[in-house]
Parts: C-alpha cells; structure tokens; sequence
C-alpha cells in the first residue's frame, strides 16, 4: 500500500508543495497577531505611542487576522482537492487490483465485505481530508512555533506548557487507543452486515423453504448489536475528551496568573507585563484550541485509521501473475476509468 500512496504523491507532486507551502504561511499568520497586540497593548499602557502609529499598528493587526482566515481557506481547500485526488487514485489502484486476486480471495471474503472496502473504508478515510483533520498536522507545527514564541515572552508560562502538553498528549494517545479498537470492531461488524444483505437475497428462496427467517434476523440483529456497543465506547470516549481540554486550559492560565503575582521571583520568571498578558493568553488559546479539535474530530480519525488498516490487508493479498499484454490492456483500462 506504500507503493500506491508513494505514486498518487509523485502524480500530485505540485499540488503538495504548494499545500506545504500554504500550511507555512498559516503558520507564520498565526503566530504573529498576538505580538502585535502586545505592542499596542504595552504602549497604550504607558501612553508612549503616537496616534499614526496606533492606527497602522491596529490596521497591521486587522490585515494580519484576515490574512489568517484567508490563508486558512486555501489551506482547507488545498487538503480537501488534495484529498479527493487521494481517494480516486486509492480506488483506481483497488479496481487495477481486483481484476488480479486469485479465486481463493473471494471464497474467503464475502462479496459484501469486499464492496464495504471500496465503498465504507475509502469514505472513512476521505473524511480525514472532508473533516479537515488532516490540517491538524498543519496545527502541531503551529503548536511548536507558538512554544518556542512563548518561551521567549515569558519563560515560567514555557515551562507549564511543556509540563503540560506531555501529560495531554499521553491522555490523547490513550483515547486514541481505546477508540481505535472502538472503530475496528464497528467496521469489522458493518462488513458483516453487509454481508448478510447480498446472502440473504441470493438464498431468500431456501430461507423460506427451511423457515430460516429468525435465524437470519437474528444474525442481522447480533452484528448491529455489536455496531452499536462499539460506537458506544467510541461516542463516550469522544464526549468527555474536549472538556477536559477546555479545563486544562482554563487551569493553566488561571495557575499562571496566579504564579506571576505570588513572588517577587515569580514575577521575574513569568516577566508578565499587560500586553505580555493578553498575547500570551491568546497563545494559550490557539495552543489548545487544536487539542481541542482533536477531541472533535478523534473519532474520525480512528475511523479512518480503521479503515486504513482494512484497506492495508486488501493491499497485502497475493495476485496473479498475468502476461504482458494482459497487464499492459489492463493497466490502460484503469487509467481510462
């Protein structure tokens, strides 16, 4: 399967620099407001800035905010296209594949399964790019750049941070864990379903004859059951991350706060002045709002992961070997599709 992601990557080689390229300025847009709103801040404070160079230092401010959300629609745009060249090449490379199973791999799978894995799989993983979760990426860069400002605006709030985001980047790994064997045991269990649909239509006759109809509901009924108490662990998992994000975040400026005024060393170490104040709770803002993104969007994530893992053993069966001018009039037919 690193084949296939390694050719749809060459074949849109242009469309990902430029992605790389756009994720950089958002970056750098995102990191540079809030020292400009310290600036005003500060010299507001001490009444040393002249009227001129207010208004450009707020006019310097508004632009950089809006080329933020301008950059940040590219960014999303650039994924999203991205992403569905992704998924149309992953298929194509499923279709060129298929014609190349030996007959044993369709006696061993379901010809419902094997629609899910064209079907249910490669949608779970567009929706890493629909969703925008792909552009969290793009946020653990903006994450390091906003540490390493910060670091320098005041060290003491540098120092929590890098407490802290260790503790929540273990409590993010457990939740991805357990919800990853969540979305695995509901995709193994929509696949049966699936199944069950195409099998029950080609026997409905003998399924009549031999008065099977309960046997058959009740294995519909077992595979949904298993669905739905694998979404449960999945949904719970998902409901209670974001919170503790918020709340973390919240404790975090309110400790910081609290440190900067206890002592006289404190102070020194946080070095808070009133802009200081307002840019760094801004950051603490725009750290945590990804995390908090990931509690959002966690669920997707390992729902595609699940389907990525699905999609990797579809990849992993043995083909047939075919002669050249087989595989030459197969390779055109693909690529005419």
């Amino acid at each position: 399967m690193r084949d296939v992601w390694l050719a749809i990557l060459r074949r849109y080689a242009l469309l990902f620099v430029a992605l790389l390229l756009v994720i950089a300025d958002d970056i750098a847009v995102n990191v540079t407001p809030p020292l400009v709103l310290q600036y005003l801040v500060d010299h507001l404070a001490d009444g040393t800035i002249a009227e001129e160079t207010l208004l450009l230092a707020a006019l310097l401010y508004f632009a950089l905010c809006a080329a933020g959300d301008l950059v940040d629609t590219l960014k999303e745009t650039g994924i999203t296209v991205l992403g569905q060249k992704i998924t149309h090449g992953l298929r194509s490379a499923m279709c060129q594949r298929l014609s190349r199973l030996p007959a044993d791999f369709f006696v061993q799978h379901e010809s419902g399964a094997l629609s899910s894995r064209f079907i249910n799989d490669v949608d779970t993983l567009e929706s890493l790019f629909d969703s925008g979760v792909v552009s969290m990426i793009a946020d653990a860069c903006t994450i390091l750049a906003i540490l390493a400002v910060v670091s320098q605006i005041s060290g003491g709030l540098g120092i929590l941070l890098v407490i802290a985001l260790p503790l929540l980047f273990l409590l993010t790994r457990y939740f991805q864990r357990r919800m990853r064997q969540a979305q695995l045991d509901n995709r193994a269990a929509i696949a049966k379903t699936s199944a069950l649909i195409p099998e029950t239509v080609d026997n409905i006759r003998t399924i009549h004859l031999c008065q099977q109809e309960r046997y058959m509901a009740e294995r519909c009924r077992v595979s949904l059951k298993q669905s739905f108490a694998a979404m449960e662990r999945s949904n719970f998992c998902d409901s209670i991350y974001s919170p503790i994000i918020i709340c973390s975040c919240t404790a975090i400026i309110c400790l910081m706060m609290a440190l900067s005024v206890s002592s006289s060393a404190m102070q020194a170490l946080f070095g808070m002045t009133v802009g200081s104040v307002v840019a760094l709770i801004a950051y603490v803002r725009r750290i945590f709002t990804p995390l908090e993104s990931i509690g959002m969007e966690i669920q997707n994530i390992q729902s595609a992961i699940a389907g990525i893992d699905r999609l990797r053993e579809f990849f992993a069966a043995p083909l047939e070997s075919l002669p050249p001018q087989a595989h030459h009039r197969l390779s055109s037919s693909c690529r005419s599709s």
